[in-house]
């Protein structure tokens, strides 16, 4: 049993792995409008913020720092027709993109070079390098670059930028901060890396340090205002968290083992899991809100959900029984009825018909009653044919001779035998019960998941839907597992197959 219960539990892991893969599929090939604004930068920043510029699994060659900059430079330097748009692309890059773009300019003409370099000259602004204005003029400013790179790239380095940030994480002086200005976004890396959520005066007073960096560096104005408290502070702090999940390619270069990692990071899939993690531990309103929600509408869905399993199983069980007991034909066709009209009946109409049965009364239990009732034929059919193929089996006929009645002979001696059979079908009820349940919801103004669904799929909410459906899923494989637990523990007969079913 303790074997069983262990391979089904590890099963478990690759199922719910496989099912979010191909359920992240299927929602991300959906059609969206939202980023047909007209605004051609707009647009592209839109689609990389719902990362639709990444491939869904794989990523074979991800962009990084050296590839952007490199391509930026290409543009620049050949004169193409979008190459205002790469000038803006290599400023934002900024400094860490100069490791790149410096080294390259011997390779171009002077004419080309020119080009290059102008097009750095709002980074050495912002940098606030000396003699900056020579970075502005066609002459000099591949001069300017070559001997800056001459005398400073020693500084350009992972180790001595993380010393820089945390020598003005520590200190939070002018200089400390001018210093690491002049390497721009070279210590955006770093300085993600060491901004933490502050928990104390003291930690708030360095996060505001480090975010003023940040925005100094990245042209932002995402910062922590003087006047801010700690949760006003630690909602920045998850948005430049936010930001990085979307920009970090902008900024590093992945080499190595890091590339390996990037093929699957740097896709739609994987920034969305890297989403819900970082939405988990740092926590924004927006997050609590959703939690809180959430908190108060699972209970009425699986409320609606189980509650109306039970009772379905309960009258269905009733209803298969006496429908296979009795020899009379009038109450079989009464069941037979009853059961096809319930069923046949749509959720929708039938918590209206109850509704209007008894008005106001637009509650849980009504709920329940409405799914219990829609799902009767499962458990009535499934009772009803378990205990009329008993009729020939040996053990009942052996019991009849001994005097026994009929009723008894089938209840004692195949009751458990056809127990067991529609146990194995509710297991599998929950998740056509949810659809039930929504519906049902809807109708009675209920709470519930449904709501929240509808809301989701409006707004595309990849993350709510990929829970709700590995959340049903996981339930599902669950009960199947507690219902060949309870099967098995009644029937020993079934362990040895239960077993090697998932070998």
């Amino acid at each position: 049993m303790l074997a069983l219960f262990v391979r089904r539990l590890l099963w478990l892991i690759p199922t719910l792995f496989a099912v979010s893969l191909l359920l992240f599929g299927l929602l991300s090939v959906l059609p969206d409008q939202r980023d047909r604004t007209g605004d051609g930068d707009a647009e592209a920043e839109s689609r990389r913020e719902r990362f639709l510029d990444l491939p869904y699994f794989v990523n074979p060659s991800p962009d990084d720092v050296a590839s952007r900059s490199a391509r930026a430079t290409r543009r620049i330097a050949e004169g193409h027709e979008d190459a205002e748009r790469a000038a803006r692309e290599l400023a934002r890059l900024g400094g860490a993109a100069l490791p790149y773009v410096i080294p390259s300019l011997d390779g171009f003409d002077p004419e080309r070079r020119a080009r290059v370099a102008l097009a750095l000259a709002p980074v050495a602004i912002r940098m606030g390098l000396p003699n900056r204005q020579d970075a502005t003029n066609p002459e000099r400013a591949a001069d300017f670059w070559t001997r800056f790179w001459a005398d400073r790239s020693v500084e350009f380095r992972p180790a001595t930028v993380r010393t820089g940030v945390e020598r003005l994480a520590r200190y939070r002086t002018a200089s400390r901060a001018a210093e690491l200005a002049q390497l721009d976004t070279f210590a955006v890396p770093a300085l993600i890396e060491r901004l933490e959520p502050p928990t104390s005066a003291a930690s708030l007073e360095v996060s505001r340090t480090l975010t003023e960096a940040l925005c100094h560096a990245t042209d932002s104005g995402d910062r922590i205002e003087p006047t801010a408290d700690l949760a006003e502070a630690r909602l920045v702090v998850a948005r430049w968290r936010r930001w990085w999940l979307v920009h970090e390619s902008d900024y590093v270069v992945f080499e190595g083992a890091g590339r390996a990692t990037a093929a699957v990071k740097e896709t739609r899939y994987g920034k969305w899991a890297a989403g819900v993690v970082l939405d988990l531990t740092i926590r924004e309103d927006s997050t609590d809100r959703s939690l809180e929600r959430l908190a108060r509408a699972v209970p009425i869905t699986l409320t609606l959900i189980f509650g109306g399993i039970a009772l379905a199983y309960v009258l269905g069980t009733s209803l298969g029984v006496a429908s296979a007991l009795s020899q009379r034909r009038g109450p079989k066709i009464a069941a037979t009825a009853t059961v096809v009209t319930m069923h046949a009946t749509p959720a929708a109409t039938m918590a209206v018909l109850l509704v209007a049965l008894s008005p106001g009364a637009k509650s849980v239990g009504l709920g329940v009653i409405v799914v219990g009732l829609g799902m009767l034929a499962s458990p009535a059919r499934h009772q009803r044919d378990a205990l009329s193929s008993l009729y020939i089996r040996d053990l009942v006929r052996a019991s009849r001779a001994r005097g026994a009645s009929l009723a008894r002979a089938v209840l004692t001696q195949g009751l458990r035998q056809s127990l067991l059979a529609t146990m194995a079908v509710a297991s599998v009820e929950p998740p056509a019960a949810l659809g039930a349940a929504f519906v049902t919801e809807q109708v009675l103004g209920l709470p519930g998941l449904g709501h929240l669904t509808v809301q989701a799929v409006a707004e595309r909410d990849v993350t709510f839907l990929m829970g709700l459906v590995v959340g049903a899923v996981l339930i599902a494989a669950l009960l199947l597992l507690v219902s060949d637990l309870i099967q098995s523990s009644l029937d020993p007969r079934l362990r040895g197959r239960l077993g090697s079913a998932v070998r």
